[in-house]
């Protein structure tokens, strides 16, 4: 193979890896197939029922006693037989108190859902995008350490002529290795992030999903601070689970100090002695004052704390959000400056035109190109860090 020929596919390459591909982004249209399809999903749902059926239980009556009796008597006195059938009760407003507890709960339990799936999708949308860029990187420096082999076997033949020196030919061969190195480090990212989609997606990925990422160009606009602020306030399931958690455990404090009332039992009563019958009813009285204690100070106090809690969460996503934010604006501009200098200018064309007019030896040439190879790895790792931090800033863009 010609050194000109070489070039010639390297530049193609090269300039194959950074232009832009043409098919529209929607990363969110792959990340919600995957979230249909993830486990914990379907898991969540099944635990929530299970959870309010256990509160429906909590809220029966209790189990109605049958009690019998016989007695013998003793000296001609003749025996005597007894029925008894007794239903207890809370007080009556305990079991509305615990029924509203029960449908506050719903609501936390149902909101807690949407909170998770928020989580699991933004997990899914960086996956997808750290997948993308891993397969940007990989890319690249596959062509790149496929070049470089090729006009490797070049400078060998040209160091047993003694054309160029042994350490020049062992310098190519470092670089190489370290160009392999980089590209090892994108396969394990690559494969990493590909497995995580595999869980998140229950076993398996459709390959059409994957060719259509491997396709796109992920592109997101930053808005503005404040509408961030905005979107955190209206849509973030994770405060809003929390406050209804806060009035669910209200409403199950209320249906405590209730329970603290006293309870009551009716029962009929039959007895039979001596061929005489006997029927009547009994009424019981319950008083849970020491079985119950302490549970509606307790009921309280967890109150108090989600409260507290909930406090604390919306100042922490107010704090990310704003430091997120900076670090977004601040990507922008370095990328608006690799931009300037890897998308915008043909940095092969010129290195070609250097090589040809013998500006730079072969040498030269592979080492500026592992050089700019480079430059465009870090690039994608810019992309990267950016596109993660934006799906983040917009986790809370649709309610």
């Amino acid at each position: 193979m010609s050194i000109n020929k070489s070039i010639g596919l390297i530049t193609f390459a090269f300039i194959s890896t950074l232009v832009k591909a043409s098919v529209p982004t929607d990363i969110d249209a792959m990340a919600s197939k995957i979230l249909e399809n993830n486990p914990e999903v379907a898991m969540m749902a099944t635990q929530n029922k299970a959870t309010l059926q256990e509160m429906k239980i909590e809220n029966n009556l209790p189990a109605t006693e049958i009690s019998f009796s016989h007695e013998w008597g003793h000296k001609g006195v003749g025996n005597k037989t007894g029925v008894e059938i007794s239903q207890g009760f809370d007080w009556p407003g305990a079991y509305r108190a615990r029924s509203e507890s029960m449908r506050e709960t719903a609501s936390a339990l149902d909101l807690l859902s949407r909170q998770r799936r928020s989580e699991l999708m933004l997990e899914i949308k960086q996956q997808l995008i750290t997948l993308w860029a891993a397969g940007q990187k990989k890319r690249l420096y596959e062509r790149a350490v496929g070049k470089i082999d090729s006009l490797s076997k070049i400078v060998e033949r040209e160091v047993e002529r003694h054309e160029v020196s042994k350490l020049d030919g062992n310098k190519l061969k470092i670089e190489r290795i370290a160009l392999a190195r980089k590209l090892a480090e994108c396969v394990d990212a690559y494969h990493i992030a590909y497995g995580a989609l595999l869980q998140l997606n229950g076993g398996t990925l459709p390959d059409d999903l994957i060719s259509d990422l491997h396709r796109c160009s992920p592109s997101v606009m930053l808005r503005p601070l404040e509408a961030y602020y905005e979107m955190a306030g209206m849509n973030n399931y994770d405060t809003a689970y929390r406050k209804q958690l806060a009035k669910a455990s209200r409403a199950k404090e209320k249906a405590l100090k209730l329970s603290n009332y006293p309870g009551f039992s009716l029962g009929l009563t039959y007895e039979n002695e001596m061929g005489d019958h006997f029927t009547g009813f009994n009424v019981g009285l319950t008083l849970p004052f020491f079985s119950n204690r302490g549970k509606s100070e307790a009921s309280r106090l967890t109150t108090e704390s989600i409260e507290a809690e909930s406090a604390v969460n919306e100042a922490a996503i107010r704090a990310r959000i704003h430091t997120d934010y900076l670090r977004a604006e601040q990507l922008d501009k370095e990328l608006s400056e690799y931009a300037s200098v890897i998308e915008n200018e043909d940095n092969i064309r010129l290195l070609d035109r250097a090589f040809d007019a013998r500006h730079i030896s072969l040498l030269d040439y592979i080492s500026d190109l592992i050089y700019f190879t480079e430059a465009a790895g870090n690039y994608i790792d810019l992309k990267l860090e950016r596109l993660i931090i934006v799906a983040s800033l917009d986790r809370y863009a649709t309610s």
